[in-house]
């Protein structure tokens, strides 16, 4: 029999979509008699549009509203309607606003899609041979209408394979029962990790036994509501991913870029032994229960043998955080690879400069810090569990590094104040405007989140499915469906965020590289302030202030101040004074940050390395 793995728009057509690589090695090993076929059939798409794919793409449900205007076509002008109306503060609607101008209607651009969104799952549906054949669709990137539309289509052709949907948009137990009570083409889905409820799921039916519960897998029969799901205890154990398939397609040899997973879940999330033990507004470790990582020489020869076989040495780490438990293994090993690999990771803001020194040695080039605020009293709000001073401090670091900092802040989320909103603005104008900006994204509230599960305690009531998939789902539907995102009604007046906003698009609009700079003279210190429109600002610090601010350019406590310094005769932290004054020096509390960057990375790294040495233990939370 054969296992037919296909994946629809819209996962980032530079890379091959993980959960059909995993799969497919997975399946081969533990179900030999299986034949196995991936299909990257969203690259068919991308193909046709590769500006407009990556737009829609980017966008949070737009494609799935697109497909699901196929399902149902009444949608299709409320669809329309809302990418008229789109802002170009979104990359779809900026490459919309191009198109226009270019003098294309939205409402043409979106007939031209539908129609070759259609033809394009006609063609899959009559290019495949179906016959004694499994049907595997993943969701997890925006492609849950996507699939349903193909598995309508393809029970429609006379073809009565099984379909099987999973991944994280399907994993929650109410979505998962409710798309196998409204769409009777859907056959089974897999919740949470793939691999051990696939192979028993193709088990039982190549043995053509009546169907019994399997850990993980929904059915009609056997909803995923009270089912657990079913987790490789060991990741070592995984065989390394299968993805020939998309790289015999895609053309540009050394472009594409290889997906990595180290860990699964998240260390910060121990919501399944205390349930409001994370991030209040993330969701996204619905498919996970608990943190478990792959060893380091695990993933390093997974590298290695992924690179050689590809030839590829640009790698995405798919981890929603970076391992507190045996980084400095995780980094030797990497960087032992001697690749000039460039990498791509999430973060949290507990990375100190030492571990992003060494993480850049290894090949780290791009990074996605969860900052999400840039206000004290946010953070804790949102149970972020860093502070300002660590969010500056990592922001800082990118920066002298040439770490591209892919970060970003929230706004909107309920219950915020108007004093978290000046803090923000304080924070941006006296002291984070020196580093990358960040991106703004605005609260979207997820399924099974900690501010959905208690929605009083948030001051929110109301909770459905998003408010967008009104306009294009029919009433009776939508009410049988739960969705992965949902729309609320706030209870209480919501604060304004949209001063934010602006003058993040100010300081993107200004940003040049290191406007706040020190030279060291030993005896000496200059800082260096550029500002847009205005005359260069020096500050000249000499003797021990200058030897204390070289020593606050990480953070540091006001004990380890007393300790390096307070034997001089002199009380150092009036020295500390005038430099909070002219915003080159950040307090929180008792620890202080000196904001000012090294000129180039050489010197930011021996710096560094210098005032890290081993004894200091680097990773620390808060």
């Amino acid at each position: 029999m054969k296992l037919k793995l296909l994946a629809l728009p819209w996962t980032d057509a530079r890379s091959p979509q993980p959960a059909l690589g995993i799969l497919a090695a997975y399946v081969m090993r533990h179900a030999p008699g299986w034949q196995v076929e991936t299909d990257y059939a969203y690259l068919d798409v991308a193909a046709l549009d590769t500006e407009l794919y990556s737009a829609i793409a980017a966008s949070d449900i737009e494609g799935e509203r697109l497909y699901a205007t196929l399902l149902y076509p009444d949608g299709e002008k409320r669809l329309v309607e809302y990418w008229e109306r789109l802002t170009r503060r979104t990359q779809l609607g900026e490459h919309l606003a191009f198109l226009q101008r270019r003098g294309h209607r939205i409402a043409a651009i979106v007939s031209r899609l539908r129609t070759q969104l259609g033809e394009h799952l006609d063609t899959l549906v009559t290019r495949h041979d179906w016959r004694d054949c499994v049907v595997g669709l993943t969701t997890s990137f925006s492609q849950l209408f996507a699939n349903l539309l193909f598995a309508k289509r393809l029970k429609e052709s006379g073809v009565d394979a099984p379909i099987v949907l999973g991944g994280s948009t399907v994993s929650p137990a109410t979505i998962a029962d409710s798309i196998l009570n409204t769409y009777p083409f859907v056959d089974f889905i897999v919740r949470g990790e793939g691999e051990q409820p696939l192979v028993a799921l193709l088990q039982q039916i190549e043995r053509r036994e009546a169907a019994q519960p399997i850990p993980g897998v929904a059915t009609r029969a056997h909803p995923g509501r009270g089912g657990r799901m079913w987790q490789v205890a060991d990741l070592d154990s995984l065989p390394v991913p299968n993805f020939d398939a998309f790289y015999a397609r895609v053309p540009s040899v050394g472009q594409a870029v290889l997906p990595i997973e180290g860990s699964r879940g998240c260390w910060w999330d121990r919501t399944t032994k205390q349930p409001k033990a994370t991030c209040n507004f993330c969701n996204l470790n619905v498919q996970w229960d608990g943190f478990r990582q792959k060893s380091a020489t695990r993933i390093a020869s997974e590298m290695r043998e992924l690179s050689a076989r590809h030839h590829a040495t640009h790698f995405t780490f798919l981890d929603n955080i970076v391992r507190l438990r045996g980084f400095d293994e995780f980094v030797d090993a990497l960087r032992a690879l001697d690749l000039d690999a460039r990498i791509f990771h999430e973060a949290r803001a507990n990375l100190r400069p030492y571990d992003l020194l060494r993480f850049r040695e290894a090949g780290l080039r791009a990074v996605q810090f969860g900052l999400e605020g840039l206000s004290n009293s946010f953070l804790k709000r949102i149970n972020k569990g860093t502070s300002v001073i660590m969010n500056l401090e990592v922001m800082k670091t990118c920066a002298e590094l040439g770490i591209r900092s892919h970060s970003n802040l929230i706004i909107d989320f309920p219950g915020s104040t108007q004093e978290e909103v000046d803090d923000t603005l304080r924070i941006i104008d006296r002291y984070a405007c020196a580093y990358e900006p960040p991106a703004i994204a605005g609260f979207e509230l997820g399924i099974d989140s900690v501010v959905a599960r208690y929605p009083e305690q948030f001051g929110i009531a109301g909770l459905r499915n998003h408010d967008r998939y009104a306009d294009v789902i029919p009433a009776d539907t939508l009410a049988s469906l739960k969705l992965y995102q949902l729309s609320f009604d706030a209870q209480f007046p919501q604060v304004n965020w949209w001063p934010v906003v602006e003058r993040v698009e100010e300081w993107k609009a200004d940003y040049k590289p290191h406007p706040l700079w020190y030279q060291d003279g030993g005896s000496f210190l200059h800082v260096f302030r550029h500002r847009p429109g205005r005359p260069t600002q020096t500050t000249e610090l000499l003797g021990t202030a200058a030897k204390l601010y070289h020593f606050c350019l990480q953070i540091r406590t006001r004990s380890e101040i007393d300790l390096s310094f307070g034997g001089r005769g002199e009380n150092v932290f009036e020295l500390l004074q005038p430099m909070i004054a002219q915003s080159i020096l950040y307090q929180e509390g008792d620890r202080f940050l000196a904001l000012a960057t090294a000129p180039d990375p050489m010197i930011a790294a021996r710096r560094i390395r210098q005032q890290s040495a081993p004894r200091v233990r680097h990773l620390s939370v808060l």
